[in-house]
């Protein structure tokens, strides 16, 4: 595989496996990041680095990372205002009923109050504020954060974490399985090199460089349920503030 993906996968089975006789290989091949990309994770990603050893903030400080309270969506429907979606619950819920079913009543009867404005990120988001781990929400809110992580240093590094404990790395600019009926049992780098295994996982994102030549494992498409099927992105100037 590569890049994130790759290294993270590797880093975390020779972490967990530290202990027992397994030997773990890294494939890497070429790198598809370009310059100044970021990584937007989720806040599980911190069980990952916990799971390394990895200190938040010696991680967020080195690669000059930051935090995230969550998405926003623009020009889903013409007339619609940007929609926040926040790591965070939206509004508590009274007498065991979901706060959404009170908001929904509550709209009927003329409220015009936007249903993001009862979640504790979103309003953190607008007045440019972070909850600190050390906040006290309970009985009001559940808040998780996630990461804007620098994917090419963030991939460099989770490369050095894993070389450094032990993993086999091997470049190379393509690979093929050699396949024996339905189990794949090898693959051939491009420089001649046969790797054999017990295991593959194929970390190359949407190429499934590996997968996609294994027997029986054809294309299915549910674009009939999901028509958004294309991701557009672009550059732009740092927003200031963010």
């Amino acid at each position: 595989g590569r890049d994130e993906a790759l290294w993270l996968t590797a880093a975390v089975l020779q972490r967990t496996f530290a202990r027992s006789d397994l030997s773990f290989t890294a494939v890497e091949l070429p790198s598809l990041l370009r310059p100044g990309e970021v990584l937007p994770t989720l806040g599980s990603q911190a069980g990952f680095h916990t799971r390394l050893g990895l200190e938040e903030a010696v991680l967020m400080r080195a690669l000059g990372a930051t935090f995230t309270l969550g998405q926003q969506y623009v020009g889903w429907a013409k007339t619609a205002p940007p929609v926040f979606v926040g790591y965070s619950s939206t509004g508590v819920a009274l007498h065991n009923v979901p706060f959404h079913h009170l908001w929904l009543r509550a709209r009927a009867s003329g409220m015009n109050v936007a249903f993001e404005d009862f979640a504790i990120n979103a309003a953190c988001a607008k007045q440019g504020r972070l909850l600190t781990p050390e906040a006290d929400l309970s009985g009001f809110a559940d808040a998780d954060r996630g990461f804007h992580l620098p994917a090419a240093p963030y991939a460099e590094m989770l490369r050095q974490v894993a070389i450094k404990r032990g993993v086999r790395h091997l470049p190379a600019a393509h690979v093929s399985p050699v396949v024996k009926g339905p189990e794949m049992t090898a693959v051939v780098l491009s420089d001649g090199q046969t790797v054999e295994g017990d295991l593959f996982i194929d970390t190359t994102g949407s190429d499934v460089r590996l997968l996609s030549q294994m027997p029986e494992t054809g294309f299915t498409s549910w674009r009939q349920w999901l028509p958004f099927d294309r991701l557009l992105t672009t550059y732009a100037a740092p927003a200031a503030p963010l």
